[in-house]
């Protein structure tokens, strides 16, 4: 199954997000759509909505005084999916299909808001974002051996939780720098840039840029890399080296490290501090969390746990949170919210709770 995401540009307005939406709807030719919204800044609780057409999508908003939070289109199979969602301000889609006329057609029309876009196989993108062993194991019957993965410093015995992996290994792993333009950087099947990137990786690199199915700059001003078309195929050692080649030839991970302000927590801090109780959390746990607050239809159980966790910090609860072979020491909000960039930047706690 094809996965694909875009994130707009600031100037994106509601009202542009309703008419993509429609376009969209056009297109796949839905059987129902999933709303999700909240009425009154300060209640928690999202609330949903069902409709069978667009028509009823849009007269509902037109009539209701809500904050819009995400609209999923439904297709026959339930396992073809476009969901948009308004978070911080900025807008993004996400969704599966099994190929990518659709999509392709919204990016050729809005291309211009674009910031970035990827294509990709669903189960890689899920695997490149979990560190988990045994979620590999499941997903591909064995780990690997481009992979390295570490004993988990939380281990409490069994199978379950023995290794972590260490996902700088993964060709298809993500950064989000932290800048107000809050770029992605990454290696998928097929991506598409917009000129902001010229700010961080000198247009020269990406015109030099070779060894891949297509690199083209669109009408609309996006560049659209293609690595490979056989989005399946991930595992393919060809496709793989193309991945790291990727990476490699735009300094990818140079340039996102560079932005990446987080460091392993010195051995002397993991002790149980004398300012409150000392939580241990593994980071498995806390990208569960994250991962619901991405997808529109886990984002109730993703706000619960998060609320949870904001929760124990102002209780005077110190966290300690393993992550591969290194930990990350939480006091307080402000160090959760860093945490949360190093994995989405666009996800904000002041915005959800």
């Amino acid at each position: 199954m094809i996965s694909f995401k875009a994130a707009f540009r600031k100037e994106f307005e509601l009202a542009d997000l309703i008419k993509l939406a429609k376009l969209t709807a056009q297109l796949c030719e839905p059987e129902k759509f999933h709303l999700e919204y909240t009425i009154g800044i300060e209640n928690y609780d999202i609330l949903e909505k069902f409709f069978s057409s667009f028509e009823e999508v849009e007269e509902f908003l037109n009539l209701t005084p809500c904050d819009f939070d995400s609209l999923r289109i439904i297709e026959k199979s339930a396992d073809h999916f476009v969901s948009f969602r308004q978070n911080s301000g900025r807008f993004s889609f996400f969704g599966r299909r099994k190929d990518t006329a659709a999509v392709e057609t919204i990016v050729n029309s809005v291309g211009e808001q674009i910031l970035y876009a990827y294509f990709h196989d669903n189960g890689d993108i899920l695997l490149s974002r979990v560190c988990n062993y045994q979620s590999w194991k499941r997903q591909l019957g064995k780990v690997p051996n481009y992979v390295r993965y570490y004993d988990n410093p939380g281990y409490l015995g069994g199978e379950r939780n023995k290794y972590t992996i260490d996902l700088e290994t993964v060709p298809t792993h993500q950064h989000f720098i932290k800048t107000g333009d809050k770029l992605w950087f990454g290696a998928c099947a097929m991506m598409y840039f917009s000129d902001l990137y010229y700010k961080y990786i000198p247009k020269e690199k990406w015109d030099q840029y070779t060894d891949c199915v297509e690199n083209t700059v669109l009408k609309n001003g996006l560049r659209k890399i293609t690595l490979y078309t056989d989005f399946a195929d991930c595992e393919n050692s060809a496709n793989r080296d193309r991945q790291w080649q990727f990476r490699r030839q735009l300094d990818i991970d140079t340039v996102a490290h560079g932005f990446d302000r987080s460091r392993p927590v010195p051995e002397e801090l993991l002790i149980p501090l004398q300012t409150g109780e000392t939580f241990h959390m593994d980071w498995v746990s806390i990208t569960d969390m994250m991962d619901a607050l991405q997808i529109s239809s886990g984002q109730t159980f993703g706000k619960e746990k998060l609320r949870e966790i904001v929760t124990q910090l102002e209780g005077d609860k110190v966290i300690l949170v393993k992550k591969g072979a290194s930990s990350k020491l939480l006091k307080s909000q402000e160090d959760l919210q860093l945490l949360i960039d190093s994995y989405d930047a666009r996800i904000v706690i002041s915005d959800i709770l």
